[in-house]
C-alpha cells in the first residue's frame, strides 16, 4: 500500500503504497504540500509478494505512504477485496496502465527500493541482494533519503529474497539492515506464513515464529505489528513516517487463514482466449520463444492444479483486505488518514493457466507486467482515473515527491504525482507531456558471463552481476541438485523429480519435455515456469495510434515479439514472425532503435530517452577510508586471547622505556599500532618493532643480565632499536612461541611466556611459552 496524507487516498490494486503526509494543497501542475504542513509524521507501508506479485503497504507522514502487494490486475483479484475497494480505490486514482519493469519478485523489488531499473541496479533474477547491490545500489534508496529529510522509516515483512543469508560483515545475515530504516522487520528469506524469521531491527538473534494460527500467521503478524507501531512507538510531536509493509500473499503457497477456507470453492481461473493455447509455434504468426515451444497443454490434473491456486489467491488476499482495514482505522483513529498518501500495487502480475503454463511470472504478457497501482491522498479527487504509463521505477520517486524530495539524479522514474493531484486542468497538462513507452526487461534465472548475443543485448548485459543461483530451487521442495542445459553455452537448470516431469501434454510435431525447463512449485504441485534463455527486452508503447509491445530475446536465434494489442489483446499473432510486409519491417526498425535508447538510458535520460544517451556514469566506488596506521604484512601476537601489546605509544626518540604487555585483541576493523609488530630484520639483527614511525623494539629488561634472574623478576619494555642484546626476538614456528636469540643467554632456549597479563622471559618448552598465534594484517 502507497499511501501520502491528504483526505484522497483509496485504491490499490494487486500492490499497496500507502503513505501519510499533512493535508497539502495544489499549486500548478505539480503537487505541493505546504511547509508548514510538513511537521507532523510520514507513514508508508510498502510490501512485496513474489509470485503472484506483491502486497505492500507504505504511509509517509509529511504525509505519504506506500502499501505493496502481490496481485494481479488482468485475473480480477481485485474485485476480492471490497474494503480495499472501499477504502482506497473508491477514494482515490486509478492507473490504468501501470507496469513492472522486470516482472520477476527480487529484481522488481530492486527497483522498487532504488527507482533505477534492472540493467542499472544489476539485480537480474530471484538471488539478488548480493556485495554488489549493498555497497554500490542499495544506499541510495527511497528510506534513505526520506530519513535524511526527517522521516522515520519503518519496514516490516518480504524485502530480497535472499535477505538473511550471511555475509562477511554480517555473519548472523539479520543483523544487516539496509541504510535509511529505522525501524527494521524484515522476514528471512523467500515467501513464507509459518515457520518463519524475522529480523528484529538489526539484533543478531532474529525473531522465530512456529505454526499456531493466533500467534505466527505471517499476514495477520504484519497487520498486528504495523498497527501497534503507528498506535503506540510514532507520533506526531516525533516527526513525519514513512512505512512498508510486504506481504507474502498472494505468492505460492498461499496459505490463507481458516476462517477463509470455505470461499471461493467454486471459483476457476478466466478462460481467456489464450488459456492453455500451447505449444508455441517456432515460425508462422504463432510463433513464440524457445521456452513456450516446449511447454504442451495442461493436463486434466495441471489445469486442476492453476484452478486451486487461483482459489487460494482469493482466500489468501482476504487477510491482505483486513490488514488495509485495520491500517486505514488505525490512521483514522489518530486523526491522520486524510494527511496520508496511500499507495497500492504489486511487484509483478501472474499468469494462471495461459499458454498453457499453470502459474508463476517472468514472461512478457499482459498477465505477467501489468500490475494494479491504486492511490489515495492530499489533493487526489476520489474516482480518478488515468492513462498515464506508469512503473516501478517511478514508485521511489513518487514517494520522495510526496515527502517534497527532489528527484535523485541517479534514479531512473519520473513522478507521476501530478498526473493524479490537482484540478482537472492540472492534470490534464501534467498528462500531455508524459511518457508514451517504458522499458520492460528480464534476463533469465541467469546471465551468461560470456558475450554470445548479437543486437548489442549481450553488450548491454554485460555488466549484470552475474547469478547461478536458480528460483525454483527455492521453491521447489528439497531443490533439485541435477540439471542438464536448456541453450548451448547458456547455463544449467535442474532436472525435476519423475513425477513431476510434466511439461505439457504431448503435440504431435512438437517436441514437449522438460529438458531445458525449469520448474516451479506451489501449493498444488509443480509447472514449467522458465529457461535460462528466456531472457528479453521490450518496449511498452501506448499512444493516441498505437497499443503494441515489441521483445528481443538475447538468445541464440534473436527472437522477435511484437503484438498489436488493439487488435490482438491476448497476445496470439506474433506479427515479427507473420511475413511482415515492408512497412511493418520498417516500424519494427524503429521500435527497436528506440529500444536500444531505453536499454542505455541511465538518470534522467530514461524519461523519453535520447537516441544516444550518454554512457552511464560508473558505480560509486566504495568509501575509501582514512589512511591507517596498520599496514598490510604486519604481525599481531595473540595467546589465549590476549595479543601483545605497548601500553602507550612511544615518544619521539623511542627510547621511553614503555612497559609490554597483554590486552585484549582488538578487532580487525579496530586495530592500533598499540598491538601491530613488525619482525623484519633490522641491520641484519632479528628483532619485533612496534608498528608506528619511530624505532622502538621489544626489549628485554636488563637484556644478557635477566638471564640469570626468575622468571617473575623479568619484564618487557618498548625501546630504541637496533640496540642491545635484549632487542634480538624471533618468531619460533617450532614451538609457536617468541624466542630470544640463544646467543643472549649462552645458548640457552629462553621465550616470552604469558603470565596473566604480563609477559616475562622463561622456558621455551614450558606452558606459558607455547601457543601464541601470529596473525598477519591485511591493512585497513
Amino acid at each position: 500500500f502507497d499511501c501520502v496524507g491528504s483526505d484522497a487516498n483509496q485504491g490499490c490494486l494487486d500492490r499497496v503504497v500507502l503513505g501519510l503526509r499533512p493535508p497539502c494543497s495544489p499549486h500548478g501542475s505539480r503537487w505541493q504540500p505546504p511547509s508548514r504542513m510538513f511537521s507532523s509524521c510520514l507513514r508508508t507501508i510498502s510490501g512485496q509478494l513474489c509470485e503472484a506479485g506483491f502486497r505492500g503497504v507504505s504511509c509517509v507522514h509529511r504525509n505519504q505512504g506506500v502499501v505493496a502487494a502481490a496481485l494481479d490486475i488482468t485475473l480480477g483479484s481485485l474485485k476480492v477485496m471490497p474494503k480495499l475497494q472501499k477504502l482506497v480505490t473508491d477514494q482515490g486514482a486509478f492507473f490504468s496502465n501501470a507496469f513492472v519493469n522486470t516482472p520477476i519478485c527480487c529484481p522488481s523489488r530492486s527497483e522498487i527500493q532504488t527507482g533505477r531499473y534492472m540493467h542499472n541496479t544489476h539485480s537480474t533474477d530471484n538471488a539478488c541482494g548480493g556485495e554488489l547491490f549493498r555497497t554500490t545500489i542499495e544506499p541510495d534508496n527511497v528510506a534513505n533519503f526520506a530519513s535524511k529529510a526527517g522521516y522515520r522509516a519503518y519496514y516490516s515483512g518480504k524485502y530480497l529474497n535472499n535477505y538473511g543469508s550471511p555475509t562477511p560483515d554480517h555473519p548472523s545475515g539479520v543483523s544487516y539492515v539496509p541504510p535509511g530504516w529505522s525501524d527494521w522487520h524484515a522476514l528471512v528469506g523467500n515467501s513464507k506464513y509459518y515457520n518463519y524469521e524475522v529480523s528484529n531491527n538489526g539484533s543478531d538473534t532474529p525473531i522465530h515464529h512456529g505454526n499456531d494460527y493466533g500467534t505466527d500467521y505471517y499476514t495477520d503478524v504484519l497487520k498486528n505489528e504495523s498497527t501497534a507501531w503507528l498506535k503506540s512507538a510514532w507520533n506526531p510531536e516525533r516527526g513525519p513516517f514513512f512505512m512498508m509493509i510486504g506481504t507474502p500473499c498472494p505468492h505460492v503457497p498461499n496459505v490463507f487463514a481458516p476462517q477463509y477456507s470455505g470461499m471461493y470453492r467454486d471459483v476457476i481461473a478466466p478462460r481467456t482466449p489464450n488459456w492453455n493455447v500451447a505449444p508455441a509455434n517456432a515460425t508462422g504468426p504463432g510463433a513464440k520463444h524457445w521456452f513456450l515451444q516446449h511447454v504442451g497443454p495442461m493436463d486434466p490434473q495441471h489445469v486442476n492444479n492453476s484452478d486451486m491456486t487461483f482459489q487460494d489467491r482469493w482466500r489468501c488476499l482476504q487477510s491482505v483486505d483486513d490488514m488495509v482495514e485495520d491500517i486505514v482505522g488505525t490512521l483514522t483513529s489518530k486523526g491522520q488518514w486524510n494527511n496520508t498518501f496511500f499507495i497500492y500495487s504489486s511487484d509483478h502480475g501472474q499468469h494462471l493457466g495461459e499458454f498453457g503454463m499453470g502459474f508463476d511470472k517472468r514472461q512478457l504478457y499482459e498477465t505477467d507486467i501489468r500490475v494494479p497501482l491504486l492511490v489515495r491522498g492530499p489533493g487526489i479527487e476520489p474516482g480518478i482515473q488515468t492513462d498515464g504509463m506508469a512503473s516501478h521505477i517511478d514508485l521511489a520517486v513518487t514517494m520522495l515527491d510526496m515527502m517534497g524530495v527532489a528527484r535523485p539524479s541517479m534514479m531512473d522514474g519520473t513522478s507521476w504525482l501530478p498526473l493524479v493531484v490537482g484540478t482537472a486542468a492540472d492534470r490534464a497538462k501534467a498528462i500531455s507531456g508524459w511518457r508514451h513507452d517504458l522499458l520492460i526487461e528480464y534476463n533469465g534465472p541467469s546471465v551468461p558471463t560470456e558475450s554470445t548475443t548479437a543486437n548489442g543485448l549481450a553488450a548491454v548485459r554485460a555488466a549484470a552481476a552475474a547469478s547461478v543461483t536458480e528460483e525454483f530451487r527455492i521453491f521447489a521442495p528439497g531443490g533439485h541438485p541435477s540439471g542438464h542445459r536448456s541453450d548451448a553455452g547458456r547455463g544449467v537448470l535442474p532436472k525435476p523429480p519423475a513425477s513431476d516431469d510434466n511439461c505439457g501434454m504431448p503435440v504431435p510435431g512438437h517436441t514437449i519435455g522438460c529438458e531445458g525447463v525449469g520448474m516451479c512449485g506451489g501449493e498444488h504441485g509443480m509447472c514449467p515456469c522458465d529457461a535460462v534463455n528466456n531472457t528479453y527486452k521490450c518496449l511498452r508503447t501506448i499512444n493516441a495510434s498505437e497499443n503494441s509491445i515489441f521483445c528481443e530475446f538475447d538468445d541464440s536465434v534473436n527472437f522477435v515479439e511484437y503484438y498489436d494489442l488493439n487488435t490482438d489483446p491476448y497476445e496470439l499473432h506474433n506479427i515479427a514472425t507473420s511475413e511482415p510486409s515492408p512497412t511493418v519491417l520498417a516500424k519494427m526498425a524503429a521500435l527497436r532503435a528506440r529500444l536500444r535508447s531505453y536499454m542505455r538510458c541511465w538518470g534522467p535520460y530514461c524519461f523519453n530517452p535520447p537516441v544516444n544517451p550518454p554512457p552511464a556514469p560508473p558505480p560509486p566506488a566504495a568509501p575509501t577510508p582514512p589512511p591507517s596506521p596498520v599496514p598490510p604484512g604486519m604481525r599481531q601476537y595473540e595467546k589465549d586471547g590476549l595479543c601483545l601489546s605497548a601500553t602507550t605509544a612511544p615518544g619521539g626518540g623511542g627510547d621511553d622505556k614503555i612497559p609490554v604487555g597483554l590486552t585484549a585483541c582488538a578487532k580487525a576493523a579496530e586495530l592500533s599500532v598499540l598491538q601491530v609488530w613488525n619482525d623484519a630484520p633490522i641491520k641484519g639483527e632479528p628483532t619485533i618493532k612496534l608498528v608506528t614511525g619511530v624505532d622502538a623494539c621489544l626489549n628485554l629488561n636488563e637484556g644478557s643480565k635477566a638471564c640469570s634472574s626468575p622468571p617473575s623478576q623479568t619484564s618487557f619494555h618498548l625501546f630504541q632499536c637496533p640496540g642491545g642484546a635484549g632487542n634480538r626476538l624471533r618468531w619460533n614456528s617450532t614451538y609457536s612461541a617468541i624466542e630470544l636469540m640463544p646467543s643472549v643467554c649462552g645458548g640457552a632456549p629462553r621465550c616470552i611466556t604469558a603470565e596473566g597479563n604480563t609477559i616475562q622471559l622463561g622456558e621455551c618448552g614450558g606452558p606459558g611459552a607455547t601457543g601464541w598465534v601470529r596473525t598477519t594484517t591485511t591493512g585497513l
